[in-house]
């Protein structure tokens, strides 16, 4: 995951940002209500206060840039059995799958991650099969 150290939090951090730090080692990451919370809460405190309360361990996640399929829009994908397909945009599963990064403008960008995840999976099982030959 792209997480990247916070060196001002006030000005890194924006709400809906995924954060972590040393501070929330129980809780793991806090998404944009913490966040929401955090900056209405210690604002006034000032810099020194996010300092005090993150220290040096804060980081925050960044999602990678790439296209996103509005919802009701078409999007290109690999099924599970490795063909390639097309699906409209609904909210819950298809977040899943942008997220994930398997969402294409078009059937040949789609075709290409194909290609490239087939072959990381056939040189990932040439590798299992080398390890039960030793």
């Amino acid at each position: 995951m792209p997480w990247e150290k916070v060196t001002n939090f006030k000005e890194q951090v924006k709400v809906g940002d995924k954060i972590r730090s040393a501070y929330f080692s129980k809780h793991g990451e806090v998404t944009a209500i913490g966040v929401t919370h955090f900056l209405a809460k210690f604002s006034r405190y000032g810099e020194q206060a996010f300092a005090n309360l993150f220290g040096d361990s804060c980081e925050v996640y960044r999602k990678p840039k790439r296209w996103v399929p509005e919802i009701g829009e078409r999007y290109w994908g690999m099924g599970l059995d490795g063909r390639v397909l097309s699906w409209t945009n609904y909210k819950r599963f298809d977040a899943r799958v942008v997220e994930f990064g398997s969402a294409f403008r078009t059937r040949e960008q789609a075709e290409e991650a194909a290609k490239r995840i087939r072959q990381t999976l056939h040189d990932y099982h040439e590798e299992l099969l080398k390890e039960e030959d030793r």
